[in-house]
């Protein structure tokens, strides 16, 4: 990095142009320099900035996107580099197939808060495609324990009812079946 310092106006002898102090105020202006602003790195390789939609075989899904490199600028020394606004840029709108190692897939700079540009890095892909769960089929509905008690007793009535009804149908018929066999039978100690 090099800084270039410009002294306009400094005192001194004009007239024999012998000494100006144009030394002591650059000094200045580089100590100054130093105090607020520092040459570091304000995007780190590998920082996980996006994420890219997909689409493969009907499932969709996300691939995460991080920097291919890192950005090193002179910037305020009470920058937070966390802070920045990033403009990414996808080279496609949505993938239709997993992208080859080290692909480009779009571009994203950084900016402060005042509009200063710190610089513009590759997107890469950065791990593996996360897939929107499978939609679950809706439960079919099922009955609750206080249904399946109330069918129950509900079908213990009606067997009961049924054994009734046949027990009932049975005596009927014994009860026909007997009075028939009277009207059938001969009458004893009567007239003939």
């Amino acid at each position: 990095m090099n800084l270039i310092t410009v002294v306009l106006g400094a005192e001194g002898d004009r007239e024999e142009r012998e000494y100006f102090d144009s030394f002591g105020d650059t000094v200045k202006l580089l100590d100054w320099c130093f105090e607020n602003y520092s040459y570091r790195s304000v995007v780190e390789k590998g920082l996980t900035v996006g994420v890219q939609p997909v689409l493969i075989d009907g499932r969709r899904g996300e691939l995460p996107l991080v920097c291919a490199e890192e950005i090193n600028a002179l910037v305020p020394n009470g920058l937070d580099a966390s802070q920045l606004q990033k403009t990414v840029t996808l080279g496609e709108e949505t993938l239709s197939a997993v992208p080859e190692e080290g692909a480009e897939l779009g571009s994203v700079s950084f900016t402060d808060g005042d509009g200063n540009a710190y610089g513009t890095v590759k997107l890469i892909a950065g791990g593996e495609i996360e897939y929107e769960p499978e939609p679950t089929p809706e439960p079919k509905p099922g009955m609750s324990d206080q249904q399946k008690k109330a069918a129950m007793i509900v079908c213990a009535l009606l067997v009961l009812v049924v054994f009734i009804l046949t027990l009932a149908l049975v005596r009927r018929g014994r009860a026909a079946k007997h009075r028939k066999s009277k009207k059938g039978a001969p009458r004893s100690g009567g007239k003939r």
